[in-house]
């Protein structure tokens, strides 16, 4: 074997090497974009998984806007949940996911509605409706 032959044998190696660096690079940068969405998940859409514990449903049913762009979300509650459970349950539960609780209104035979602001100060209402009457 001469020399040319040897270093034309390690040229290929290394342009090999080279080959395989890259194409892992650019699969570990993929996988740790995929990692990056799947933490950006929506608070909203966590609530709503909260509430589906307590309410029938598994969505909030579509309310107009109240006047100041306060966004309206409203389920109705389970007759087996008694309005103190889930006071809590929603009140811990919008502290975990982010949501800056200002105060929860109890009207009679109504139901709960929490008021509060999401993480960027826009402020929402959560009607928790009652179904005894």
């Amino acid at each position: 074997m001469t020399l040319s032959e040897a270093g034309l044998i390690l040229l290929s190696i290394a342009v090999f090497a080279g080959l395989f660096v890259m194409v892992s690079q650019e699969q570990n940068l993929h996988l740790s974009d995929t990692a990056q969405e799947e933490q950006t998940i929506d608070p909203f859409r966590l609530i709503e998984e909260d509430f589906a514990a307590i309410c029938y449903g598994s969505s909030f049913r579509s309310v107009s806007p109240a006047p100041g762009d306060t966004l309206v979300k409203s389920m109705d509650m389970l007759s087996t949940v008694s309005i103190h459970q889930a006071n809590l349950i929603i009140t811990r539960s919008l502290a975990r996911h982010g949501f800056n609780h200002i105060v929860t209104l109890a009207t009679p035979d109504r139901g709960l509605s929490f008021l509060c602001l999401t993480s960027q100060d826009q402020p929402v209402r959560f009607e928790l409706n009652s179904t005894t009457r």
